[in-house]
């Protein structure tokens, strides 16, 4: 029952992945989420409902369209497979509960996130306020101030650097929505941790930043997708975040 029970999660996950995919990519583009049904985005003609099911289509098809053979985005299974893991993950962490749900909307934002923040620099509103309310709900057997002083954490740190760099250089570097992100990662999972997901998130950022402009892939100039690495630095927190939490601190005690 157990396995069956994994599985069933598991290939849940892969179809709400592939909800996310449309999310991903008709939200920042307002396009319906309803209407049209799913089209090919290079020839625009609509994907059957035999080509359109999470991850063995895209096998099938061998990652191309049916009618003008162009390349899908291997965005398309990526999402649907960690989404999957997202499902299973959660559930054996809290078996069939609401903290599952919880649990699940954390991660699914995430990773929403982090595929929109790269590509169009937009964290969307109906994630962060949504979170931020849920964060609360997650931590309920705690006392209410703890995801309280997690949002005043995250969100007060980042709008303190936003008025910095506004002083020194005149110019913006931490949007709106990277502030309302701290704020529901905060309420999610407390000040302590917020604020070590947003040092590791801009340490990650520098890093990768730096590589992608060493290979040319990205002009010094370009605008940093903090959100997508406030993504990255959840989920990494979520998997490994006692280990590197002490870590962290230990640096402050040499």
């Amino acid at each position: 029952m157990e396995l069956f029970n994994r599985i069933f999660t598991f290939i849940i996950g892969l179809v709400f992945g592939s909800f996310y995919n449309v999310l991903i990519y008709r939200t920042p583009r307002k396009i319906s989420i309803i209407k049209p049904s799913s089209f090919c985005p290079h020839c625009q003609r609509k994907i059957k409902f035999y080509d359109n099911i999470p991850l063995i289509s895209f096998l099938i098809l061998g990652g191309r369209c049916r009618f003008c053979k162009k390349p899908i985005s291997l965005r398309y299974p990526i999402v649907e497979l960690l989404t999957g893991f997202i499902f299973l993950f959660s559930y054996e962490k809290f078996n069939f509960s609401l903290k599952t749900i919880f649990l699940i909307f954390l991660l699914s934002a995430l990773l929403i996130i982090f595929f929109i923040d790269w590509e169009f620099q937009i964290i969307p509103d109906w994630l962060n306020y949504p979170g931020i309310l849920l964060g609360f709900l997650f931590n309920i057997e705690r006392f209410p101030l703890f995801s309280f002083y997690g949002i005043i954490a995250g969100m007060g740190s980042l709008l303190i650097l936003k008025l910095i760099w506004l002083l020194l250089r005149k110019k913006e570097a931490i949007g709106g929505g990277d502030i309302k992100m701290a704020g529901f990662l905060g309420s999610y999972l407390g000040y302590k941790k917020v604020l070590f997901i947003i040092f590791l998130g801009a340490l990650l950022g520098l890093i990768i930043f730096l590589i992608l402009v060493a290979i040319r892939k990205r002009n010094i100039k370009d605008y940093v997708p903090f959100g997508s690495f406030l993504a990255i630095s959840g989920v990494i927190n979520l998997f490994f975040g006692e280990y590197l939490f002490y870590w962290y601190l230990n640096l402050f005690k040499r």
